[in-house]
């Protein structure tokens, strides 16, 4: 990393919100200059779902969030930073973008025109499950009860908004698809007898439908729809007749549930009861977030459009450094890494990557190193007296009666979490590997459930939040080969009545022994969710139960490890030293359970 040139020697992080602006930030740059600060760290500023009090919502990509100060906020807030000499580090989200809003015009595109969207790679979303009732359609778990009971006590409505037609459900609004129009407009073709609203009827029913892929089909549905929304616009604001006519057959749905249920069954999306997210979501989230949705950051695109203007500042010199939130969900982090070093070839970046104890970063990623959760471990094991290990042990089992140990207890709130937070994650996994099963013939007759069973088990016994295997270059590193083999020993160890030849198929699909077009399909997905699992097993879960001494609860941390020698703690900090010298180092972040004090 010898050709980074702007690494900073102290940074002073800032949360961004409507409360605390752009303008509030540059009042605070002669200050903390004064302290010796080289470089403000931001939160993510790009706009965010309206309200957001964190940043990490985006919903666009291309503009700082108007309500930290819009464009003239943020010119301000640079001015002052370059009138006190600070640098400035950047926060960013590359793993996914919030859908709660229907600003974040992306979302909005793919629910209006489903797989014909141009944004419908932007995601991952699997268009394709098994279940016959939800291919081409992205299922939105946001209803307080039934689908059914919902929609007959009324509480879903169509509305019109000029040449627009939304399904309103309560603040929430949710395009209807261009193509299913056609018989709204020819109900009030026929009661107001207007010939441009039946030829309009017409035109918008004989549109490509959105499970047209192909790239004619895309292009005349999207020229097509355009044309005729400004046609239909016109003749709803020309002709007060027609428009009368189309908002009586809109009062007249609303009021009818078997003509409203009709509409809603040709959308791209499926309204449905909250907790439908527990099994069937169709889409990887932000760990068990339902408003975050995955991005395919693989796609040279997506990259591409998201990190547009990001690197418009690098280029300009506004940007001195980023730091990459959850590298863990992407789905090959060294990919990414490698084309944002490319686009930013003298930026300090470093990564929000947790290691486990004895856990050591990919040395082949191009970057700074960690946010420094690393760090802050050692060195509040410093603080901690190994002696101290025993006493406390026997009285917090004596006091709480719990006898199971730290990595038991891990196993089994992982599970926990696996069964109750991911489990559409797990479905969708368990879903490819049925598919790979089928093609083996000696693990064909697995069930599902003994899939599922043996999936949770492993990811449960998993000893780091995930490995770096490159399935589609065959790339497999030792350290990984051996963290597979540590969760499929223990998982056999622990879970005898699960078939050990299972266990040993899974171990072979990982470390690329077994290959093929699913199976490194597999591999990707796999890492993508063990992740999650210890985030939420772990530091929501675990965390909170396991309390013989919280000060070791913490982001990154071990609560069965009791302290950090001062020899072990200089080892250490030569070899981080040696190996990543610009490496951020942190005594407290944003992100920790306790404060450094």
């Amino acid at each position: 990393m010898n050709d980074i040139t702007t690494a900073p020697s102290a940074t002073y992080r800032l949360q961004l919100h409507a409360g605390f602006t752009f303008d509030d930030a540059a009042r605070l740059c002669d200050y903390l200059s004064e302290l010796g600060v080289t470089h403000q760290y931001c939160s993510p500023y790009l706009q965010a779902a309206r309200g957001s009090t964190h940043g990490y919502d985006v919903i666009d990509h291309t503009r700082p969030n108007v309500e930290l100060g819009g464009e003239e906020g943020w010119r301000r807030f640079v001015a002052a930073l370059r009138a006190a000499q600070l640098g400035q580090v950047l926060d960013i989200v590359p793993n996914h973008m919030a859908i709660s809003s229907p600003e974040n015009w992306w979302w909005a595109d793919v629910l209006e025109n489903g797989p014909s969207s141009h944004f419908a790679s932007y995601f991952d979303v699997e268009w394709e499950p098994p279940e016959a009732r939800l291919r081409n359609t992205v299922l939105i778990p946001i209803l307080r009860d039934h689908y059914g009971r919902v929609l007959e006590a009324g509480e879903l409505a169509i509305v019109r908004q000029g040449a627009e037609f939304k399904i309103r459900y309560g603040d929430n609004t949710y395009p209807v698809s261009t193509s299913s129009l056609g018989p709204i407009l020819g109900r009030a073709a026929r009661q107001s007898g207007s010939d441009l609203l039946a030829f309009l009827a017409d035109a918008f029913s004989g549109l490509p439908r959105p499970t047209a892929t192909d790239r004619a089909s895309v292009r005349r549905r999207h020229r097509d729809k355009a044309v005729l929304r400004e046609q239909l616009r016109r003749l709803l604001e020309e002709d007060p007749f027609a428009a009368t006519a189309v908002d009586q057959v809109v009062s007249e749905m609303n009021s009818d549930p078997d003509t409203l249920h009709a509409l809603l069954e040709t959308q791209n999306y499926r309204l449905a009861w909250w907790r439908s997210a527990d099994r069937d979501l169709g889409y990887r989230r932000f760990f068990d977030v339902d408003t975050l949705i995955g991005l395919r950051m693989e796609d040279e695109q997506v990259f591409q459009d998201t990190h547009r203007r990001v690197l418009e500042w690098v280029r300009e010199g506004v940007l001195d450094g980023l730091r990459i939130d959850h590298p863990d969900g992407l789905r090959d982090p060294l990919e990414y890494f490698d084309r944002l070093r490319a686009a930013a070839p003298a930026t300090w970046v470093v990564a929000e990557k947790i290691l486990e104890p004895g856990e050591q970063l990919p040395r082949e990623w191009p970057i700074a190193g960690t946010s420094g959760y690393d760090f802050l471990n050692r060195v509040m094991g410093l603080f901690v007296d190994p002696e101290g290990e025993v006493p406390l042990s026997e009285f917090y089992q004596a006091f709480t009666g719990q006898t199971a140990d730290y990595p038991h207890i891990v196993r089994d709130k992982k599970v926990q979490v696996l069964r109750e937070v991911l489990g559409s994650d797990v479905n969708r996994l368990t879903n490819l590997l049925l598919q790979i099963c089928e093609q083996h013939r000696r693990h064909r007759d697995y069930t599902r459930h003994q899939l599922t069973d043996a999936l949770r088990e492993l990811i449960a016994w998993f000893p780091v939040y995930r490995t770096y295997i490159q399935p589609y270059s065959g790339k497999i590193s030792e350290s990984d080969r051996r963290n597979i083999e540590t969760a499929v020993c223990a998982a056999t160890k622990e879970r005898p009545d699960i078939e050990e030849t299972l266990l040993e198929f899974l171990r072979d699909l990982l470390t690329l022994a077994v290959t093929g077009d699913l199976e490194k399909e597999f591999v990707a997905r796999f890492q993508q969710l063990t992740g999650p699992a210890m985030a939420k097993g772990v530091e929501d879960t675990a965390f909170y139960t396991y309390n013989r001494f919280i000060a070791l609860n913490d982001v990154g941390g071990d609560p069965s490890r009791f302290g950090t020698s001062v020899a072990a703690f200089h080892d250490a900090a030569e070899i981080t030293q040696r190996e990543w010298p610009l490496t951020m180092l942190a005594t407290d972040t944003h992100d920790t359970k306790r404060g450094e004090d």
